[in-house]
């Protein structure tokens, strides 16, 4: 009987996030305005997606939907297998915390808490009571970012970089596999910026998060596996870029 090559079955990512028909308005004077209009993409479980658009395009308001901080008016989400749109308050709540990490534009660290104590709040809000496992775990997550002889300094006396690398530490706190980034260089110089980029990176590449960025710095989107163009609400393109391996 002759020998037969065995068929080896691979399966395909699963998906991070499935955005299927998506529409989100608000309500403003008593007017409707549309932020969103009937948005369909997708983002596989490992990849950076970048999502980029000017002012108003509605870049901030699709993560806010990923995150489960804002319901969808109309269409459907899931994110990590999970339907956003018929879950409780409370079950988002949870689901954030065990498995979302959100990096802002402004670092929205809590001013009277140190770096590290930024980061180990996370914990404390997850629920993990190990207090000695959360220092361990904090004291790793600000050496990642390169804060070790910073993890005593409070907000103020951090620079906008430094802060930004707390924030990302803060967003690892709870090992996350997703992270939600909003202009996360938006607000740094070249040199701190490119620093941030790299931190990222490594994101995904050493630790296999999937990354869904907003931004407008070429930097980040030279790493994309997927970029997104948003135009008023709209989803007018979408691009894959070709990844030439070594």
């Amino acid at each position: 009987m002759d020998d037969q090559d065995e068929e080896i079955e691979v399966s395909a990512p699963r998906l991070a996030v499935d955005f299927v028909g998506v529409s989100k308005e608000y309500v403003i004077d008593g007017k409707p305005v549309k932020a969103l209009s009937s948005i369909t993409f997708s983002v596989k479980e490992g990849e950076v997606a970048v999502i980029i658009g000017p002012s108003g395009a509605g870049k901030t308001t699709v993560l806010n939907v990923i995150a489960g901080l804002e319901m969808p008016s109309q269409g459907d989400v899931r994110v990590l297998g999970l339907d956003l749109t018929v879950s409780t308050e409370q079950s988002l709540s949870a689901f954030r915390s065990a498995n979302v990490g959100f990096i802002f534009q402004s670092y929205n660290l809590v001013s009277t808490l140190t770096a590290e104590e930024n980061v180990e709040l996370m914990m404390e809000l997850a629920g993990w009571s190990d207090s000695g496992r959360n220092e361990m775990l904090t004291a790793d997550l600000i050496g990642m970012v390169g804060l070790a002889d910073r993890a005593k300094h409070l907000p103020a006396q951090l620079s906008g970089g430094e802060q930004q690398r707390v924030a990302i530490a803060r967003a690892m706190a709870n090992d996350p596999p997703l992270i939600l980034a909003d202009e996360p260089t938006g607000n740094l110089d070249q040199k701190t910026g490119l620093e941030v980029v790299n931190l990222l990176a490594r994101l995904r590449q050493e630790k296999g998060k999937t990354l869904v960025i907003t931004t407008h710095d070429d930097r980040i989107v030279s790493m994309a596996d997927v970029i997104y163009r948003l135009e008023n609400g709209g989803l007018e393109s979408v691009d894959r870029p070709v990844r030439v391996r070594s």
